[in-house]
């Protein structure tokens, strides 16, 4: 027969220590993963820049216009990076061809 410290249970059991620790890290990942998605969830909403912060313009730059861009919207006439009504023949700063690999 082993001998077994203090606050040792027997193999296969759980003591009332470790059960209120499994009860702790369950839920505390539970509430930290909840957390995680809604700061991702309001930093989406809140990612936008301002037409003025992104250098945004109604004109193209040479060749590069938004109608043209990988974050252009063309059914509603929006940016998922830019806030506001984007003109197809405009452009930013973030302009990223829609063919290009991100």
């Amino acid at each position: 027969m082993s001998r077994r410290s203090a606050g040792q249970s027997e193999p296969g059991k759980l003591n009332p220590e470790g059960l209120a620790r499994r009860r702790f890290l369950g839920r505390a990942l539970a509430f930290g993963g909840g957390a995680a998605a809604s700061i991702v969830g309001s930093n989406r909403a809140a990612a936008k820049s301002s037409k003025a912060a992104a250098a945004y313009q109604s004109s193209p730059k040479g060749n590069q216009r938004c109608s043209g861009c990988r974050f252009f919207n063309a059914r509603n006439r929006t940016c998922q990076l830019v806030d506001g009504e984007i003109s197809p023949s405009g452009w930013c700063k973030f302009y990223k061809a829609a063919s290009s690999g991100y």
